[in-house]
Order: structure tokens, then C-alpha cells, then sequence
């Protein structure tokens, strides 16, 4: 059935590109026709383009022909340089715009980073003059923000994370111009939603996670009154849920499990309210559960032991019944193997060692499932980095400190070769600092986590309290593990350690989480 619709999806577009390319080279020859033939003639084709451009990118996205995509948008961009830009009027300017950005959003999801800034930069220099011209044009203002979006987002990948910021904060501005040419208009109103969570979401990565919240919950409040004013609209459903879990996510790496969890389950009850009304959509019931995964994590991180396993294993049972509707998904099969690296945890701080051991070689199985075939593997620390700690933390629970040590000192080599990716910034920072106490360097430790001093979630906060009392400073020590008690935190490891440890006693690397 899916072949079938991608090859009707293939032939219309086949049937699409030749009309655009037939449409594109009669309007070469306007000279042998009337004028007003050849206005129609390109008013088709221009239609033709915005059509490529608009509806026909989102049929064909999804079963990954961008490079269609890309041979057509060329074709366009190719057929617009023929012509000078001071003989072009200011519809064929934006159309030509649209085009670049296209081109640059296919080269970004190449990974040809040059390529796109270039496609992207040309887009903006075009919308900005437009913009110039029409002021109190929304659509062309819609345009231009577009662009500055994609200008800023490559300064972010690129990591000139100040020049993002700035773009990110322009971005912003232009959706609050767009509200005040048209306030009635949902679309626009949504795009300072938009605007507030991308720049959350730089802030997050960047440790800034105060100003990160504030920005989550400003894209929150815009989303939810949405979503209030079309109670049938799944898209606004899932806009507001993925804020809150946002808020969520915030508060946590400011060690605040408790609200959380709360921000969490509200985002959780959200999209069960949206599986409910659309029980046909397989992926939003896939997100419902994977949020699901999210609270048992942090029920562990409140001692809530066995609401954890059962939350875990209810989602891990909708889980394997989706990847089997569709084997071919890789996101639901992440989605899965999360699931089991959260058994392991689960077993583990329970007391089951011997069970924490088979769930952890099962997981590393998966893992390695998921890849065969693939080629250039990026290490993730999402999950190979997360393997690695749990089994750094199942020697030291057999008692091998040595082999503990052996494996924190190859985490600290792989982490050191990894590239920066923004992404995962905080994972890293996070996996870098436990490698290095379990190593047996807290002071290293010491200086990695207190980078991120303000944006540490509970479990890193714990290892730099606990580096502070192998260094010897117990009243730092103890003044951070009493702030983790004083939201909640009870892990079993921390409660253990800091039980048998209260006046700052007790072994370095005992009970790590």
C-alpha cells in the first residue's frame, strides 16, 4: 500500500515537474506571442511552482525524494537567473525566494552546511527587499521570517551560538509584526509561539535554562490558547503538549523533579486526550507513549519505585505493539530500545542486579540490531554514552571498581573525540562529569558540571556533590544534597549514599548512579 501511494506520488510529480519545465520554456519564447498568452502562461507556471513549492513538498517529504525536489528547485532557480532581478516584478521575486529556501532546507538535511547558508542568505537578501517595499505585507513579512528562521539556525549549527541568539530574537520580532498587521489571523498568532520555542530551545542547549523556561512557558500560554480556541485541531494539540514537555524537560535540569513531573503529566494527559479523539494516528499514539517513558524516569527520580515499573511496563507493551504494526519505523524502534535502557535503570536501583545485567545485554543487542546495514554511525551519548554508564554502574554494584574505572576512562577518550553537536550538548556534559569522578578525578568532575552549575538535572547535581566531599568540602557537599532533597529528589542511589554518608563518610565511587 505505502509502495503504491509513493509511486502515484512519483507519477504526479513526474507529470508536475514536466508541466513546469514545458510552462517554463514557453515563457522563453513571449516574444512569438501576444502578451497576454504569455501573462497566462507564466501565471500558470508560476502556479505550477508555488504548488511545488507548497502541497506537493509535504506529499513528497515524507517518503524522502528530496531529490526531486531538488532537481526541480534548481530547474526554477535556473530559469529566474535568466532574467535580471530588476526585470523580474515582486511575485517572480518571491517565488524565485521560495525556491532558494527550499534548496537550502534540502542542503541542510544533507548536511551540506555551506551550501544552505548560501541558498539561504540569497533568499533573505530577496524577502528583505520585498519586505522593504511592502512593509504591512503580511505575506511578505511570513516570507522574510522564514529566512531569518533558517539564517539563525545554521549559526547555531555552525556554533556561533551568539549571532544564532540574535537571528533566533529577530525571528521573534517579525512574527510580533505579523500579529500587528493581521491579530485575527491563528497562523500568524502561532508563529510567536514557534518563534519563543526555538529560541527556548537554544537557550536550553546553551545551559541557560531559567531563560529557557521563561521562553517555553511564554510558547506554552500562546499554543494552549490556541489549541482552547480549536478544540479539533490535533495539530495545536501536539504544539501545546510538546511546550509543556518543554517547561518540563526545563525544570528538570534545574533539579526540580517534583514540578516536573507535574508539567510532564499534563503534557502526557494532552496527548492521551488527542489519542482518544484521533485513534487512528499510530505516530501521535507512539509520542503519547514515549512520554509515558519520560514520567517512569521520573517517578525513579522520586523514589515512586513501583509506579515506575508499572507506567514501564504498560508503555512498553504499546510500544512493541507498534513496532510491530511497521518494523520499518526506526523512530518507534528508538522509542523501544529507550524503553529497555529504562528497564535496566529500573532493575538495577530496585536491587536486581542480575536482571539489570540481562535487560542491559538485551538493550546493547537492540542497539546493535538497529544498525546493521547503516553506515557512518554517529556515537550518541543519548544511548551508546547511556549503555556505558549503566554498565559502569553494574561493576561497581558487582564490586569491580577497577573495570568501572576502565570503562569511565574510555568514556572520557570517546567523549573527547566526539564532535560538538548541539543536540546533545547536555548529555555529553552530563556523561563527562560522571566518567570523570567514577575515574577517580572529582576535581575534574568538579570544573566539567560546574559549567552548567545552573542547568544540571538532579543526577549530575548529585555526582558534583558528591566530587565536592572527595575534595573535601563537605559544607558544599552537604548544602547540595540537602537542595536535592529539598525538591524531591529520592533516587535510590542518592538516598543510599547520602544515608551512609550524612557527615560527608562513606566511599568515592560507592553507589553511583
Amino acid at each position: 500500500r505505502d509502495a503504491r501511494r509513493r509511486l502515484r506520488l512519483m507519477t504526479a510529480f513526474s507529470a508536475v515537474a514536466l508541466a513546469i519545465t514545458v510552462g517554463m520554456g514557453a515563457m522563453t519564447v513571449v516574444t512569438l506571442k501576444s502578451r497576454q498568452i504569455a501573462r497566462e502562461q507564466r501565471d500558470e507556471t508560476e502556479a505550477l511552482v508555488a504548488y511545488m513549492l507548497g502541497d506537493l513538498r509535504e506529499q513528497l517529504e515524507p517518503v524522502g525524494r528530496l531529490d526531486l525536489l531538488d532537481g526541480v528547485s534548481a530547474k526554477v532557480l535556473a530559469y529566474y537567473a535568466k532574467a535580471q532581478s530588476d526585470r523580474l516584478d515582486d511575485s517572480a521575486l518571491a517565488q524565485r525566494a521560495k525556491a532558494q529556501t527550499l534548496l537550502g532546507t534540502i542542503r541542510e538535511q544533507r548536511g551540506d552546511l555551506a551550501g544552505a547558508q548560501d541558498a539561504f542568505a540569497q533568499a533573505a537578501a530577496t524577502t528583505h527587499a520585498l519586505v522593504q517595499r511592502a512593509p504591512n505585507d503580511g505575506d511578505r513579512v511570513f516570507d522574510e521570517a522564514q529566512n531569518v528562521y533558517w539564517l539563525a539556525y545554521m549559526d547555531w549549527r555552525r556554533g556561533d551560538v551568539a549571532r544564532a541568539e540574535l537571528g533566533f530574537k529577530r525571528y521573534a520580532e517579525l512574527a510580533q509584526r505579523l500579529v500587528a498587521i493581521d491579530p485575527h489571523r491563528a497562523d500568524w498568532r502561532i508563529e510567536v509561539a514557534y518563534a519563543r520555542s526555538n529560541l527556548g530551545t537554544l537557550l536550553f542547549e546553551e545551559g541557560r535554562a531559567e531563560e529557557a523556561l521563561t521562553a517555553f512557558r511564554a510558547a506554552f500560554g500562546i499554543f494552549e490558547a490556541e489549541r482552547l480556541r480549536t478544540p479539533n485541531d490535533k495539530q495545536r494539540l501536539t504544539d501545546a503538549a510538546n511546550a509543556r514537555a518543554w517547561v518540563a524537560d526545563s525544570l528538570l535540569v534545574m533539579a526540580n523533579p517534583r514540578d516536573a513531573f507535574i508539567e510532564r503529566k499534563a503534557a502526557a494527559d494532552l496527548l492521551e486526550e488527542g489519542v482518544a479523539a484521533f485513534p487512528k494516528d499510530q505516530r501521535l499514539a507512539a509520542k503519547s507513549v514515549a512520554t509515558q517513558l519520560g514520567l517512569a524516569r521520573l517517578e525513579l527520580d522520586l523514589g515512586r519505585l513501583s509506579d515506575a515499573r508499572g507506567r514501564l511496563a504498560v508503555a512498553m507493551k504499546r510500544l512493541r505493539e507498534l513496532a510491530a504494526l511497521d518494523p520499518t519505523n526506526s523512530r518507534w524502534r528508538e522509542y523501544v530500545l529507550i524503553g529497555e535502557l529504562d528497564s535496566v535503570d529500573l532493575a538495577l536501583w530496585s536491587g536486581n542486579a542480575s536482571d539489570a545485567r540481562s535487560r542491559h545485554a538485551a538493550a546493547s543487542a537492540s542497539l546493535a540490531r538497529s544498525r546493521v546495514g547503516a553506515q557512518d554511525v554517529a556515537w550518541r551519548a543519548d544511548l551508546d554514552g547511556r549503555l556505558t554508564r549503566q554498565a559502569i554502574a553494574l561493576a561497581l554494584s558487582a564490586g569491580d571498581a577497577n573495570g568501572a574505572k576502565r570503562m569511565a576512562k574510555s568514556l572520557i577518550e570517546r567523549l573527547g573525540a566526539s564532535k560538538g553537536d548541539p543536540d546533545t550538548a547536555v548529555a555529553q556534559l552530563d556523561l563527562l562529569g560522571y566518567a570523570q569522578f567514577t575515574h577517580g578525578e572529582p576535581a575534574a568532575a568538579i570544573k566539567t558540571l560546574s559549567l552548567r552549575r545552573d542547568a544540571l538535572p538532579p543526577a549530575s547535581l548529585d555526582i558534583l556533590a558528591r566530587a565536592h566531599l572527595a575534595e573535601g568540602r563537605r559544607e558544599e557537599a552537604a548544602r547540595i544534597a540537602s537542595y536535592l532533597k529539598q525538591q524531591a529528589y529520592a533516587h535510590p542511589g542518592f538516598v543510599a549514599f547520602w544515608r551512609e554518608s550524612p557527615a560527608g563518610e562513606g566511599s568515592q565511587s560507592g553507589g553511583l548512579k
